[in-house]
């Protein structure tokens, strides 16, 4: 175990500039590589350095241990996403294979890599893209799948750009990688496509600054939410109906060329949102205000039959009916029926 003395030099360790600026470079080329905007990035290198300290806090100064609780904490639902939908579904996958030429499953085919084998430097890339593609999301947010669909074609994507770096670095090799796509790409391509058709179910459009919900008339009988087009990303099977514009499912394509398509705006959001079904129904009936107030309903009976026993009298006026004889409190078996029927 360490002293506190060393827990603190591993703290301040971290907190200098020559660790830190590293990590807000690295923040920056992944910024780039993904479309996302320069402003975002200032917010999530503070967001970032943030969530170290305190994992690196709670872990007793070893980063090791602190990378491996901050990239749990924000991507363990990703993980078991990942393997429902690459692992789960490999039957689904063969048949998908040989209709549609998948180039390979949402994930790697059900080779995932666990949590112990990933270096810090893997570790903190997942970790600043997820948070990357967070802070612009807006509302999306409510959709955990799809933000766990948008994080997995990221990270191909940067793995993808980070070994054309590589290799573009490597002597001999003078073929630059390709450049980055303008600032702002995310937003307009991906995010701003996707919120437009969940906003355009229920309004109409914006008056000074306020939403305009649709008439009445115009709304379907069961308006979708969040919850619907969330569990279009569930499983490959739905999501193996998201295609390009030009009708070629996404997954289809090569992972690492998936996000490219998106920030390209060749993704056919629309066409896909808005064959989504419908998956809850919410009914309104007399029933459920019943069911939603069961229990005050409750409480007034146990309170009804409880005082009833506590103002009926010890010594009745017709001591000759059977039915009245003195009844003190619970001695009285004419209680139990009351009882077992609440």
């Amino acid at each position: 175990t360490r002293t506190n003395e060393e827990i603190a030099g591993a703290l301040l360790e971290q907190l200098l500039e020559e660790k830190r600026e590293p990590r807000r470079r690295r923040m920056e080329m992944l910024a780039a590589w993904l479309g996302c905007q320069r402003s975002s990035v200032d917010n999530q290198v503070e967001h970032f350095e943030s969530l170290l300290f305190s994992y690196l806090s709670e872990s007793a100064g070893d980063l090791q241990a602190a990378a491996d609780r901050m990239h749990y904490a924000l991507l363990g639902h990703h993980q078991r996403w990942r393997m429902y939908t690459s692992s789960a579904e490999q039957a689904y996958v063969g048949s998908l294979s040989s209709s549609l030429g998948v180039a390979d499953t949402i994930g790697n085919r059900g080779g995932l890599d666990t949590w112990s084998r990933l270096s810090v430097t893997r570790q903190f890339d997942e970790s600043m893209i997820y948070l990357l593609l967070w802070g612009e999301a807006g509302n999306l947010r409510f959709m955990p799948e799809l933000m766990c669909f948008l994080c997995e074609a990221a990270i191909h994507h940067v793995k993808h750009m980070s070994y054309l770096d590589d290799q573009a670095g490597k002597q001999g090799v003078d073929a630059p990688p390709p450049p980055p796509p303008p600032p702002g790409s995310y937003l307009a391509h991906v995010v701003r496509p996707i919120y437009n058709q969940v906003f355009n179910e229920t309004f109409s459009g914006v008056v000074k600054g306020r939403p305009q919900p649709k008439p009445q008339h115009q709304l379907p009988r069961f308006p979708r939410n969040y919850d619907d087009w969330n569990e279009a990303f569930w499983n490959l099977e739905s999501i193996s109906k998201l295609c390009t514009k030009e009708g070629t499912p996404l997954i289809a394509m090569p992972p690492w060329e998936r996000w490219e398509l998106m920030l390209e705006d060749q993704v056919d959001w629309q066409a896909f949102l808005t064959a989504a079904p419908k998956t809850h129904k919410e009914v309104r009936w007399w029933f459920c205000v019943l069911a939603g107030f069961r229990r005050v309903f409750l409480c007034h009976l146990l309170g009804f039959f409880f005082s009833a026993i506590a103002v009926y009298p010890d010594e009745p006026a017709f001591a000759h009916d059977p039915w009245t004889v003195p009844f003190n409190g619970w001695k009285r078996v004419l209680l139990v029926p009351i009882v077992m029927q609440l």
